[in-house]
């Protein structure tokens, strides 16, 4: 048999075996808050889910739960999709990854809500506090909503959001960025290294444009994280879609692809490495009611990609992870799964005051009162369905634990119980259901309590105006959902009406924190605080974190080891501090010799500047100068680049304000070039460590090669630089 005949009749079987039987009294009525559901039952097979990941938590985070009218406490990878609503601590921040590649940033005191997901584009409503968007996808818009008016950004763009009780800020970062006015629905273009936009309730003029420094930083330090991940050279790259490109680090960093025989055909799967001997699927973590489905939030660092995105099998004596398909031509490979989001692709089954789940594979039907992607079915308020055990092959591997364990316990690799016969006996006792509901939890206990994410209390719940904004938005959000594109908000945006910033003057955004009852330290009520109360300016190329997703070929990426071009600063390839996360950067010659280092640095930096092929030859002899550096030398660069920062000056240059000396988690940097009408010149090399980079500047633009970059506008401190083509 070809293999053209073979897929047609597996696929021919596995039509009339994923046809659901209807089946009397088999399964109880769907969960109390099915109808919350109404925009998700999609029609199959239109429109893949997108749902993002919050990445990082910081202090406390809280999530809206509409079914409990209620907030819990949020933990990272907990899933941010479709109407969630976040509101962060006073001393909460946070970071929002999202599958087309835009992501978000939120500082303390801060309310987000998502409004619409979709492959080309992202609209998020920030009602108070501060955010920074970053798009670093090639086709999807962004649109930031808040109650002054809405801010847009193309692909490439960054823009930085301080949203107060009476006034709103638009920075940008880079890129293009403009901001529509709700008063009278004028444009406004947020120029990036240059003036801002600040609005109120009646009329909008040109602010300072410049970001709140200890803000800044910490997204330096988050850039300069994500900017050495997404530097991996291991396998894992190869295989990932482009929307969870940035799990390839973490995965090398836990497994290894292996090519597996599985039902007569070869698979690139991957295998966890850094587990248990015991180590299931489904087991290192929780469950919790994410719109009427459970969605799964994992433990371990791998955990979110390989249990929303793929499946998962078993083979070997292993379990192996597929990653999602992305679909060429008509339909899939027999063992593939479209590219979509899953809250957790398993099948459950239930005895007694036992419940169990076990993974699906590809073939095998998905329940759910949610259309999430190919291969489900949404469970509609119409008769029972049975579900035969022999349709399910992993379904005596099933991860069994008792019902009071399932709400309560953070971990439930602990609550599994031993000891359970797999053989017939199985079969015999447990029964397979479509989802969780009726007798599969009749004992377990509690049932808000599987809506919540961790284990915690909030220490205070948002008050009145927060969730008057969060059910004003979920009352748009059927509509956002079905008609929100990327040329929708691009054709909003500019039918606008152009205009200039007026003269007027407009108070600096203001936020009171809005959990009830919040009291600050001394014990007192918290008062208004200005959002960007240290202002530092933009630098030109500022945030050279990437721009764009890796380019791609065949749904693969094409690793470039060589050389990349871009624009806005230098790269943050360089390896500063990379064992201990702490670097120092200095492009102060004069602060060099002030130390005592006469290194040949000083001189090969001395010519960069006079053609860009000379740039990477210094950059070269630079670093080979470099590795006899001492280490007492670099400490002592170390201060005497902070004397020659203190007095204002860079060997021939001047600082200025938006080329401070800055500190964030210790890493120390500045531009100091100065760049003339007649050409540019580059008044001293950098010294310290910095991966073997020299950077040179030379207008806007420039290439960077493996010993040497040439980076536009100067390289800045704290982000390192620019990390250009990917």
């Amino acid at each position: 048999m070809n293999r053209p005949e073979k897929i047609f009749l597996i696929s021919l079987a596995l039509f009339f075996f994923a046809v659901p039987s209807v089946w009397p009294q088999t399964q109880p009525a769907p969960p109390r808050n099915a109808p919350q559901t109404r925009a998700r039952q999609q029609t199959p097979g239109k429109e893949n889910v997108l749902v993002g990941r919050i990445s990082l938590v910081e202090g406390e985070l809280l999530r809206y739960v509409p079914a409990e009218k209620d907030w819990v406490v949020a933990v990272k990878d907990s899933p941010f999709g479709f109407e969630d609503a976040i509101y962060s601590g006073e001393d909460g921040k946070a970071e929002f990854l999202l599958p087309n590649s835009t992501w978000l940033r939120i500082g303390p005191s801060t309310q987000v809500q998502m409004i619409a997901l979709k492959p080309d584009a992202t609209e998020i409503d920030v009602a108070a506090g501060t955010a920074r968007f970053i798009d670093r996808s090639s086709k999807a818009v962004i649109k930031a909503t808040t109650p002054f008016g809405y801010a847009v950004a193309e692909p490439g763009s960054a823009f930085d959001l301080y949203v107060g009780d009476e006034s709103v800020e638009v920075i940008g970062i880079r890129g293009k960025v403009e901001f529509v006015h709700d008063v009278d629905g004028s444009r406004y273009e947020v120029i990036p290294g240059s003036m801002s936009i600040l609005a109120d309730a009646h009329q909008a003029t040109a602010g300072e444009g410049k970001v709140d420094a200890e803000w800044d930083d910490w997204n330096a330090t988050r850039d300069t994280m994500w900017s050495k991940s997404l530097e991996t050279k291991g396998d894992s790259v190869k295989y990932l879609p482009e929307g969870i490109s940035e799990e390839a680090g973490v995965l090398d960093q836990n497994g290894r692809w292996e090519r597996v025989y599985y039902d007569g055909e070869y698979v690139d799967a991957w295998r966890p490495t850094e587990v248990e001997p015991d180590w299931e699927p489904y087991t290192e973590g929780r469950w919790t009611d994410y719109y009427g489905d459970y969605a799964w939030i994992p433990d371990e660092p791998f955990g979110y990609v390989t249990h929303h995105y793929g499946y998962w099998f078993w083979a070997n004596d292993y379990w192996y992870w597929t990653p999602p398909v992305v679909s060429v031509g008509i339909g899939l490979p027999w063992w593939g799964i479209g590219f979509s989001w899953y809250p957790g692709r398993v099948g459950w089954c239930w005895s007694g005051v036992d419940v169990g789940w076990f993974p699906l594979l590809p073939w095998e039907p998905f329940y759910a009162y949610n259309w999430w992607g190919p291969r489900s079915f949404v469970i509609h308020n119409v008769g029972y369905i049975h579900v035969p055990f022999h349709r399910y092959r992993f379904a005596n591997r099933a991860v069994v634990v008792p019902q009071a364990r399932l709400f309560t316990t953070r971990n439930l690799a602990g609550a599994r119980l031993a000891g359970i016969s797999r053989g017939a006996a199985f079969q015999s006792n447990f029964r397979t259901i479509p989802t969780l509901g009726g007798a599969a939890l009749a004992n377990a206990g509690n049932r808000s309590l599987r809506y919540r994410f961790a284990n915690a209390n909030p220490t205070g719940v948002p008050g009145r105006a927060v969730t008057a904004r969060v059910a004003g938005n979920s009352a748009r959000f059927t509509q956002a959902q079905a008609g929100v594109t990327g040329a929708s908000i691009r054709q909003g945006a500019a039918s606008a009406r152009l205009a200039r910033p007026t003269t007027a003057s407009i108070a600096a955004p203001r936020a009171t924190n809005r959990l009830s009852g919040a009291v600050s330290g001394s014990g007192t009520a918290t008062q208004a605080r200005t959002l960007n109360s240290n202002p530092r300016s933009v630098r030109p190329g500022a945030r050279g974190f990437a721009a764009t997703p890796a380019t791609r070929t065949g749904g693969r990426t094409a690793v470039q080891a060589g050389r990349r071009t871009g624009t806005g600063g230098a790269s943050s390839q360089t390896r500063v501090g990379a064992q201990t996360g702490s670097a120092a950067r200095s492009s102060s010659g004069a602060a060099v010799r002030r130390s005592g280092s006469t290194s040949g640095a000083n001189r090969a930096g001395a010519a960069v500047g006079q053609a860009s092929r000379q740039g990477s030859q210094a950059g070269r002899q630079q670093y080979q100068s470099r590795q006899g550096v001492s280490r007492q030398q670099l400490q002592r660069s170390q201060r005497g680049y902070g004397t020659a920062a203190q007095q204002g000056r860079v060997g021939q240059g001047r600082y200025g304000t938006s080329q401070t000396n800055r500190r964030s988690s210790g890493i120390q940097g500045a531009s100091g070039y100065r760049q003339g009408a007649s050409g540019y010149r580059q008044s001293a090399p950098q010294s310290g460590r910095s991966g073997g980079a020299q950077r040179s500047s030379r207008g806007g633009q420039g290439q960077e090669s493996q010993g040497g970059r040439q980076g536009g506008g100067g390289g800045g401190g704290g982000g390192g630089g620019g990390f250009r083509g990917r």
